[in-house]
């Protein structure tokens, strides 16, 4: 897969979603409040936040996308000031691994929406790697 110019809107098995310019998929945080992140440590190893200078795609709807400052000082990007984090371990461009994890991951769909009604092939991991609480 080619990478494209920035995020952008790439088919999987839970539909459109928003991935990053290397096909990686964009997933939200419940425990986080508008504009405000909450995973630090390692939450944000397992959980890496997107930076907000991450370009966008000409395709997608730039509006939708800001940015905060953590209190670790990196810039992070939102979408509809929800902020945007990659799963490590999805490896490969389409990979959805986190989806529905602990019920408070979630895929974005192509609107910035939060995907809740479907759950990938994933399993739930919650050894230490990744944060029984994340």
């Amino acid at each position: 897969m080619d990478a494209m110019e920035g995020i952008h809107v790439s088919e999987t098995e839970l539909g459109f979603i928003l991935v990053d310019p290397d096909g990686q998929t964009l997933y939200v945080f419940t425990n986080d409040g508008a504009g405000e992140s909450t995973c630090y440590d390692a939450c944000a190893e397992a959980w890496p936040p997107v930076p907000a200078d991450t370009p966008i795609d000409s395709g997608v709807d730039a509006a939708m996308f800001g940015s905060i400052e953590r209190t670790d000082g990196l810039q992070q990007l939102t979408v509809n000031g929800q902020p945007l984090y990659l799963y490590a371990p999805d490896e490969t461009p389409g990979d959805v691994m986190g989806q529905g994890l602990n019920g408070v991951w979630f895929v974005v769909d192509a609107s910035g929406s939060m995907v809740t009604d479907a759950e990938a092939g994933g399993t739930t991991t919650t050894s230490s790697d990744y944060g029984v609480d994340y």
